[in-house]
């Protein structure tokens, strides 16, 4: 009779539950989720590992743009948080160097497996699993990180903001690069980025508009012996979903619509959506998938503006 040796079945058993990733945190864990406030606002799901096709995404400049503005430097450490396909981190690896260093981190297992596969070669980078609610990177490691296309999918963003605070080095930046839409729709407003940054003790110094409706804001992090305490950090008040929300939360054709405030029904002109996010937009309101991967009853299509 053949013995099966009692650990294979434990191997399988690992391999059958889900992708093997070595990816591990680089730092001990900081302060725990539950000791921040919840955001006033929805928090998107996160849908897929990418904002829209690498080659849109070129041609549109995306990443040029977001390097010219975070002022990248050889011999720096960046972090890629929430770093998804890899799109950026690949690009931030020649820009950095050898003497340079580039931290890819995410939460998501498939993505994570995915992005070890992708950077195999580039021996600058080293993919970092984290938190959603701490990046996990070493105390003074960074100088600059980048939340690209996925600050809405924060669940707890004043404990992200905290732990990442301690990983930055004095003068260290930090770039956020988002869709101005709601939340809900896969974007964060310019002013409610601004409150919850200011809210967890980061001060901008630039704010950079990108083609197809999206933007850069940049912030200096706070030394970590001067970050708020969390019980004294409030949230901030999300404003513009409740402003903007359309009847049955779907992308119409038309170029009118009509949007409620809290107080009154106003009518707003709805401008029609950029090629990128047309792309980008399902094909039908029934949660279906869109030719980028993601799965949303509405993408962000309009920009209301008082009409």
């Amino acid at each position: 009779m053949i013995r099966i040796p009692t650990l294979i079945p434990a191997v399988l058993a690992v391999v059958l539950a889900g992708p093997v990733c070595a990816a591990e945190p680089l730092a001990p864990a900081g302060a725990p989720a539950d000791a921040f406030p919840k955001p006033d606002r929805p928090v998107a799901e996160i849908v897929a590992p990418r904002w829209s096709s690498e080659a849109a995404r070129d041609k549109a400049g995306e990443f040029a743009e977001v390097a010219r503005g975070m002022g990248f430097a050889p011999g720096e450490t960046v972090a890629d948080i929430g770093a998804g396909s890899g799109y950026d981190v690949v690009r931030l690896s020649p820009l950095v160097g050898p003497g340079g260093r580039v931290l890819a981190e995410d939460v998501t297992p498939d993505y994570l497996a995915a992005l070890e596969t992708r950077v195999k070669g580039l021996a600058n980078v080293t993919v970092v699993r984290g938190e959603p609610h701490d990046p996990r990177l070493p105390p003074a490691s960074v100088d600059a990180a980048i939340l690209v296309h996925m600050y809405h999918e924060i669940t707890q963003p004043f404990g992200l903001l905290y732990n990442l605070a301690a990983a930055m080095r004095p003068g260290g930046r930090v770039g956020i690069v988002d869709a101005d839409d709601i939340p809900s729709r896969h974007g964060t407003p310019p002013a409610l980025l601004r409150c919850e940054l200011t809210a967890a003790g980061y001060r901008e110094t630039g704010f950079h508009p990108l083609k197809d409706g999206a933007y850069l804001a940049v912030f200096a992090a706070p030394p970590a012996d001067q970050r708020p305490s969390p019980e004294t950090i409030r949230p901030c008040r999300d404003g513009a979903t409740r402003r903007w929300r359309l009847p049955g939360d779907r992308c119409l054709g038309t170029r009118t619509a009509q949007a409620f405030t809290l107080s009154q029904p106003k009518v707003v002109s709805i401008a029609a959506p950029s090629p990128m996010m047309q792309a980008a937009a399902c094909s039908s309101d029934s949660g279906s998938t869109n030719p980028s991967g993601r799965s949303s009853r509405c993408w962000p299509c309009c920009s209301a503006s008082s009409a």
